[in-house]
């Protein structure tokens, strides 16, 4: 029986970034050290029919993918890579992200939802288990971006924190890991240096989009704890 193809075709127009992961009621940060800076996954659609990959330090591929309206699966399960990581953190995200979240769930459906923050698109698989993987379209690191030359600290943070900049910026929003907005500061007197105080968000994953004033996005990714 052949693939269905997705109703959703954002599916398969981007690369997606894990952002966070919850096994077991457990929410585990994608890890972002010199081993392992992203965690990508892609959707493959082709004449051949429909693909899935993913890696962290090892690479996991299916080469068959059934799709619904709001659900996926692989039929045909995963197949992994053996590599070692380096690093313990990653090797136990690995399990947390392969064995738990995938390979105990492969065969059984997904189901996905994809929502759009500006230019942010957010994808969430959740697994039948109720497990949950939380991806963008953009990726969300603790670094600072030198390119724009904005940062943000302290990160981790607990109640606040500064934005720093060399570009005078205009406007700061603050999603949560599912799209939703949960802080915006718009700067009448454009700045350089701003103070937020996120005293009210619970303990978690957030991204931070910073508007110069030039109309330029960055986005930050933020843990609070």
């Amino acid at each position: 029986m052949g693939a269905v193809f997705a109703q959703d075709p954002q599916l398969f127009e981007n690369t997606w970034y894990l952002h966070e992961l919850t096994v077991n009621s457990v929410t585990y940060a994608a890890p972002d050290n010199e081993e392992v800076s992203e965690i990508p996954a892609n959707f493959i659609s082709t004449s051949s029919g429909e693909g899935f990959n993913t890696s962290v330090c090892n690479y996991a591929s299916a080469g068959d993918v059934l799709y619904d309206n709001t659900s996926l699966s692989f039929p045909q399960g995963l197949s992994i890579t053996l590599i070692d990581c380096n690093l313990l953190e990653n090797f136990q995200f690995e399990m947390h992200y392969f064995q738990e979240f995938f390979f105990e769930n492969d065969t059984n459906p997904f189901q996905y939802e994809i929502t759009s923050t500006n230019n942010t698109k957010i994808l969430t698989l959740t697994a039948q288990d109720g497990d949950v993987a939380v991806y963008g379209n953009q990726i969300l690191s603790l670094q600072t971006n030198s390119q724009n030359d904005i940062s943000i600290a302290p990160n981790p943070f607990n109640n606040d924190l500064q934005v720093l900049t060399t570009v005078p910026i205009k406007n700061i929003m603050v999603y949560n890991i599912l799209g939703g907005l949960v802080y915006s500061k718009k700067i009448e007197n454009v700045a350089t240096a701003v103070s937020l105080n996120l005293a009210n968000l619970k303990n978690g994953i957030y991204f931070a989009i910073v508007i110069d004033n030039n109309g330029n996005n960055t986005i930050k990714r933020l843990v609070k704890k």
